[in-house]
């Protein structure tokens, strides 16, 4: 078995040399003292982690030297928990017990993928930015050529001649004077 599988209750009672009813003792001391639920599955029990099961297996050798202690206690002996202490997790290698325990792991597996990603976000902020002073000096310049416009058209306006009929020559004289363009 690897570290990563789990054991059966039938796989850890013939590891420790106990029955498989006294490997169900031991798991519900397990849960009890160290606080770690262990997995469930339908068809084949308790799973047990090899952290488990190395942890029972101290336990074991603690009970087998130390005649009439109770599982529980033999087992805080073996873990340094005291009598009459609450249940807490006990770090047991290879095995999370808690969601924060999850995250930090996922948190330092990531952190060098993530990396790149971050520095491309930082650098493309920074363009954003640039791009939106940018976008405002445009808008600003836009603003002022329409102001240039509108007194340019005022300028124009003023500055044509105001054409009446009266002094347009009409008849054959008129003709020539508008193609002529005088």
């Amino acid at each position: 078995m690897t570290a990563d599988e789990a054991w059966t209750a039938g796989q850890v009672s013939q590891r420790l040399g106990v029955k498989a009813g006294m490997v169900r003792r031991y798991a519900a001391a397990l849960e009890s003292v160290t606080g770690l639920a262990l997995k469930v599955d339908p068809v084949r029990g308790r799973l047990y982690p090899l952290a488990a099961v190395e942890l029972l297996e101290g336990t074991r050798a603690h009970l087998l030297t130390h005649p009439g202690l109770s599982v529980e206690a033999a087992m805080r002996a073996v873990t340094g928990e005291s009598e009459g202490s609450e249940a807490h997790p006990v770090r047991l290698p290879g095995v999370l017990s808690s969601r924060e325990e999850l995250a930090e792991l996922l948190r330092e597996a990531l952190a060098p993928a993530l990396a790149p990603i971050l520095a491309e976000l930082t650098s493309s902020r920074a363009q954003v930015e640039e791009l939106r002073r940018e976008l405002s000096a445009a808008r600003e310049e836009i603003g002022e050529t329409r102001g240039q416009l509108a007194r340019l058209e005022v300028t124009t306006h003023a500055a044509l001649l105001a054409v009446t009929t009266d002094e347009q020559p009409t008849g054959l004289r008129g003709l020539f004077i508008r193609l002529l363009g005088r």
